[in-house]
């Protein structure tokens, strides 16, 4: 199987379908004296197409992490995203930007046959 064709083939379906939005990675900061940890800066930023699934959809492929973390009651919104290309892989500690607003990663699933990215589908909640 052409995993590297299959991955250019979701990546032009991503982009027709699509639109870029921002992915942020912090590296956390520790203030010495209080021990508070905060966000820090951006490290690394990513624009990838993405694609926002239904609800249901969505709801269907985070299930168990939904349950385990109580994230039902938050706003929650989830989306394809291309791999082709990035910088680097989306994690749970990243943010995404959608709209102009910042929208915290709660969960990540990618599909990788064959250890080749090819889509990232995310779950980001508020």
């Amino acid at each position: 199987m052409n995993y590297p064709a299959l991955a250019k083939t979701a990546q032009r379906l991503v982009k027709s379908a699509g639109r870029t939005i921002t992915l942020n990675r912090y590296t956390p900061s520790r203030n010495s004296s209080t021990g508070v940890v905060t966000k820090g800066a951006a490290t690394v930023t990513a624009t990838p197409y993405a694609v926002e699934l239904p609800a249901a959809k969505g709801l269907q492929m985070f299930e168990a992490q939904i349950k385990a973390e109580s994230l039902v009651i938050q706003q929650l919104r989830f989306f394809v995203l291309e791999a082709v290309g990035q910088t680097f892989a989306p994690l749970p500690q990243d943010e995404a930007v959608i709209d102009g607003a910042a929208w915290p990663i709660k969960g990540v699933n990618g599909c990788t046959p064959a250890t080749v990215p090819l889509t990232y589908n995310i779950m980001v909640a508020k």
